[in-house]
């Protein structure tokens, strides 16, 4: 389905997408991770949120291109303020 007109969407070639996944370690406890995609390329995976935005801004910046967060696999994609630290509400 395509997005609504007028609905910003991350331009494959440029922008830079942090994912949060979560992961269970061998012993079975749950682990919150970071991947830093650009385009279906993965970049980087990071433990710590605020690590992996700085990362893609960087990223973003050498592609001159924005930053994306999307939350699991099904979330949808918020658009990374370029003045913020932080990625979104909760991380």
């Amino acid at each position: 389905m395509p997005p609504p007109s007028g609905t910003v969407q991350p331009d494959d070639g440029r922008d830079v997408i942090v994912q949060h996944v979560t992961t269970a370690d061998p012993a079975g406890a749950v682990l919150d991770r970071w991947l830093v995609l650009a385009g279906d390329e993965r970049r980087g995976e990071l433990d710590d949120a605020p690590r992996a935005i700085a990362f893609a801004r960087l990223l973003a910046d050498l592609r001159q291109g924005r930053v994306w967060i999307r939350h699991g696999d099904s979330g949808g994609l918020q658009q990374v303020e370029s003045g913020s630290i932080r990625g979104c509400s909760c991380c």
